[in-house]
């Protein structure tokens, strides 16, 4: 068996810096098509935050793609089903599944830093409306890698959201400088919505809603982490959960943020 790469004959793409990709058929006309996060690096850090206005500035270059595969060739399709984005999106995590159980799957785009997470719900028609907010009180703030699956067994399809929540008192209270309460209602009065950097576990609660029980269940405090995968690893018939994690080096920790800030100060000596 051997392979050939023919991404140029059938993909209408367009260049940027892809992150993730998944493989699902959206409108369920028998063949598949795709979706990538992207990211949009120019406005993403905090400065973001004090100009609203740049949520609906877009760039065509860094958004997300939906691309619906037409008799073997993948057509941009991003606009038209209403998947949107914008110069703040920085898409790190992406999970797709039936989340409201009507039979149809549904995307979840985790983004990192200030702008919220998306959910955009199936309408059945080729079309996806973007509902976080309707569905989910508050998300993660530096959403990374996600997970859709059923972890209690109840017939519906739960997410994970993963942050940088250190375990104990002490690491916590040494990072931070990431969040506080001053940084939170900046963000939330320009529309940045509800969100608090720590894991979050939305339970489905089968009504188009989801509780956020992270801290109920244990998994809201996992350190810097990158990607959840759920499964069941002991074949003991309940899901469990697996946490990557990445620095070796922790570059956030106040102490070595002030003594990199202080090597850059002219007084420095």
């Amino acid at each position: 068996m051997t392979f050939s790469e023919k991404a140029r004959a059938i993909w209408s793409c367009r260049s940027g810096i892809y992150y993730a990709v998944h493989i699902f058929d959206y409108d369920k006309d028998g063949d598949i098509d795709c979706f990538i996060i992207n990211h949009f690096f120019t406005e993403m850090d905090v400065r973001g935050a004090g100009k609203p206005e740049l949520r609906k500035k877009h760039d065509p270059v860094f958004a997300s793609k939906l691309y619906r595969n037409d008799n073997g060739h993948f057509n941009d399709v991003t606009e038209a089903a209403g998947i949107t984005s914008n110069v703040l999106t920085f898409g790190l995590g992406l999970a797709v599944s039936d989340l409201n159980n009507d039979g149809w799957p549904d995307i979840v785009v985790s983004n990192d830093f200030n702008e919220p997470d998306y959910l955009f719900t199936n309408n059945r028609d080729g079309t996806f409306t973007e509902q976080l907010s309707k569905c989910m009180d508050e998300t993660s703030l530096f959403s990374m890698g996600s997970d859709a699956a059923d972890y209690n067994n109840d017939g519906l399809v739960d997410l994970i959201t993963l942050d940088m929540l250190a375990e104990d008192n002490k690491t916590q209270k040494m990072h931070s400088g990431a969040e506080n309460f001053d940084k939170f209602q900046f963000l939330f009065y320009p529309g940045f919505y509800y969100q608090y950097s720590r894991n979050m576990l939305q339970k489905n609660n089968g009504d188009g809603t989801f509780s956020e029980v992270g801290q109920l269940s244990g998994v809201s405090n996992t350190d810097w982490s990158w990607s959840a995968l759920f499964a069941d690893y002991d074949n003991d018939g309940n899901k469990d959960l697996f946490v990557t994690n990445g620095y070796v080096k922790d570059h956030t920790d106040m102490d070595f943020m002030k003594y990199s800030m202080d090597r850059l100060d002219p007084c420095y000596e």
